[in-house]
């Protein structure tokens, strides 16, 4: 089973029904609509949730077909006060990542977006936190970001400076106990990545 974004709507693509998920969600069944139909339907709801089931063994594998895939790496810097480390992008709270480039493992891509949107060098790579899956339109297509989230560590007291040509207007050390109200400016993914430290 598997939990998609799409703006404020959650998504559980699956292959078999359980029946907590029946009752809250609103389930759509691939052999009565199409990937491209239900994300039509369900794009007019503000919010929401739903479950798309799947038929085959590994829903997501054929649930990526419908969609352009963007693979994407960032990172949950915190530093030696415990601190995490935030951007500001179009005045929303968001983490440091960005897309996988030709050439480039996940790891690499992770510490590269981190650094080039935050202006830190030293970083320490601690080992992966999450997987997050969020479905974008551009250009009139269907884009689903699979982007792969690491925990990072610095020590190093180098001055934040914000990637201004990516839109990022503010980087920021914030204490754990400002989660809850910095998440509530932010994506829906973005609280997978916290989920259960809030």
């Amino acid at each position: 089973m598997y939990k998609v974004f799409l703006d404020n709507k959650k998504i559980w693509v699956t292959h078999s029904l359980k029946k907590p998920l029946k009752k809250r969600y609103k389930v759509f069944r691939q052999k009565d609509i199409s990937i491209e139909a239900f994300l039509k339907k369900i794009e007019a709801y503000k919010a929401g949730k739903f479950v798309f089931l799947m038929e085959g063994k590994d829903p997501m594998k054929e649930f990526v077909k419908a969609f352009t895939l963007i693979q994407a790496g960032g990172g949950v810097v915190r530093n030696a006060k415990g601190r995490i480390l935030f951007i500001k992008r179009r005045g929303k709270w968001d983490l440091p990542k960005g897309k996988l480039e030709k050439g480039e493992d996940i790891q690499e891509c992770s510490l590269r977006e981190v650094s080039e949107e935050t202006g830190i060098k030293k970083l320490k790579l601690l080992g992966k936190r999450i997987i997050t899956y969020h479905i974008y339109k551009q250009d009139e297509q269907w884009c689903l970001k699979e982007t792969h989230w690491y925990n990072m560590y610095c020590d190093h007291k180098e001055d934040l400076c914000p990637q201004t040509e990516e839109d990022i207007e503010i980087c920021a050390w914030k204490k754990p106990k400002k989660l809850k109200k910095l998440l509530k400016n932010s994506f829906s993914s973005l609280q997978e990545v916290f989920k259960g430290e809030y």
